[in-house]
């Protein structure tokens, strides 16, 4: 969860694939929003926050993808589950 006076674009939901390639739940109109704002910071559960660049984000059929520069593997992406 974001700090106060911070917005939220999306949460993380899970890993997408073997790239660290992560579904998002939108809070947002786009998904292109985010390469707009990159980097992002990423608020994941237990961890302090960071920040990374969007690489690409798009959407899947209902699904919102986003590649985050330097998450490259599916535990590095489930690591991100929520934030």
């Amino acid at each position: 969860m974001a700090p106060e006076g911070w917005i939220t674009l999306g949460t993380v939901r899970r890993a997408r694939g073997n790239r660290g390639e992560v579904i998002v739940e939108l809070h947002t109109v786009a998904v292109e929003r985010f390469l707009e704002a990159s980097p992002v910071t990423v608020f994941g559960p237990g961890q302090e926050p960071r920040e990374i660049a969007v690489e690409d984000a798009w959407q899947h059929g209902d699904k919102s993808v986003l590649k985050l520069a330097g998450i490259d593997t599916i535990e590095a992406a489930e690591a991100l589950r929520g934030g």
